[in-house]
């Protein structure tokens, strides 16, 4: 353990400080603080964070986060009016560590939730993302908004045309178009958005794959990065009979276009290793000594994973496998990463494969800390019976910094909270 790290457990954790001081705004945001709070207090001690920087972190989180949470869910939820995409509808935000060779970041995923999301005032959830960007700004002037505007623009159904076409939308539990992801750092964070383009199409009857690859072009025209698009195009459009349906998205860094990155995203119900490895290479086009090293990775946790039994004793047929191909106009070439899709695994056996992983690759520290974190969610469920709390698992190699891995898990709300 670093200096660092032992010094950030060797306190009061922020939650605790805090709680006792803090004056929440309303009845649902003192909930939702109470639900989620304690556990990303404890994340951002076993991840490592100065003491600072976990105070300045939980506050965000209270300051900028919680108000965006919208309703928070009564026992029978009668009081949602507004289903998200995320956390398995349980809360509209999932949190996850990625572990790299020298460091651990602690990262958010959330939906923001307007007051009167999914209401006929606010039909699309038209509001709150730009609104959380927003006061994200004022906390840390510099957030760029550039290719956020021409893709929101692009991609997106607004509330005017979506009441028109409400027999075209209305069958859809989630209507999400817009997810905004951060990355907390010591002192600062980074800020992602993703963009949906499902829904425009069913509303105007377009192609969501023209929508989305057009509105990619929209960003920026050099030649190198729109040979890659079309490249990544003519991939996606090869398999597509395999897609999974609302699945397929965009997503990008609120940063200036010189700095940002873009990231097509897809998912495939998989069987066979040779298929992941398909996806992984967009069809063998992906080459090289990174390539390989991180598909060795996926490799490795999918014979972790792929043949445990799943409850009731029943075998697994496929596995959902998620993947992004990331470039940008200043580094055009495709760099994948694949996700696998954990919700019916048993958290026992994740904690035990992610942990055999990190022994693989070296990765004491991160044991620790992961088994550090497992271990809180320890003290509320049984994980050997549990298929409550993981979500995700990503993976990622770059030339430069090695294996990149990112454990997403959902914090739980009302009897469930972990």
């Amino acid at each position: 353990m670093t200096n660092k790290s032992k010094a950030a457990t060797q306190h009061r954790d922020p939650f605790t400080v805090l709680d006792a001081s803090l004056s929440l705004p309303s009845s649902d945001s003192k909930l939702w603080w109470d639900a989620i709070a304690p556990v990303i207090s404890r994340h951002l001690i076993h991840t490592g964070y100065g003491v600072e920087a976990q105070y300045e972190n939980i506050l965000l989180i209270q300051f900028a986060l919680i108000p965006f949470l919208g309703p928070f869910p009564n026992k029978t939820r009668s009081n949602i009016t507004w289903h998200s995409c995320i956390a398995g509808d349980s809360a509209p935000l999932d949190i996850s560590v990625n572990y790299q060779t020298l460091k651990s970041t602690f990262r958010i995923t959330i939906e923001p939730i307007g007051p009167y999301a999914g209401t006929d005032a606010d039909r699309m959830n038209e509001i709150a993302p730009r609104q959380l960007l927003h006061r994200l700004g004022h906390i840390q002037p510099g957030l760029d908004l550039t290719w956020y505007d021409r893709l929101e623009e692009a991609m997106l159904i607004k509330n005017n045309l979506a009441r028109e076409k409400w027999d075209a939308l209305s069958s859809f539990h989630s209507k999400t178009q817009t997810l905004i992801g951060l990355d907390l750092h010591e002192g600062s964070f980074t800020v992602k958005a993703y963009f949906f383009p499902h829904l425009k199409a069913a509303a105007t009857g377009e192609d969501w794959a023209d929508i989305m690859f057009n509105a990619i072009r929209k960003i920026d025209t050099s030649a190198g990065f729109n040979r890659e698009v079309t490249r990544i195009e003519a991939y996606i459009r090869s398999i597509r009979p395999r897609l999974l349906a609302e699945k397929p998205n965009i997503a990008i860094d609120c940063k200036s276009p010189a700095d940002s990155r873009i990231k097509v995203y897809a998912a495939v119900d998989m069987s066979s290793l040779q298929d992941v490895y398909d996806f992984w290479t967009l069809g063998g086009q992906l080459e090289g000594a990174h390539i390989e090293k991180g598909f060795e990775i996926v490799k490795e946790m999918w014979n972790l994973l792929y043949s445990n039994l799943l409850p009731n004793s029943a075998p697994r047929k496929a596995m959902t496998v998620h993947c992004n191909w990331e470039f940008s106009p200043s580094k055009p070439d495709p760099v994948p990463k694949a996700y696998f899709l954990l919700t019916e695994d048993y958290d026992l056996q994740i904690i035990k494969a992610i942990t055999t992983l990190f022994h693989v690759l070296g990765w004491g520290q991160h044991i620790r800390t992961h088994e550090a974190v497992a271990k809180e969610m320890d003290l509320m469920h049984r994980p050997d019976a549990s298929t409550q709390v993981y979500t995700w698992i990503s993976f990622a190699y770059s030339k430069s910094s090695g294996p990149y891995i990112t454990v997403y898990t959902k914090p739980l709300v009302g009897d469930e909270s972990v």
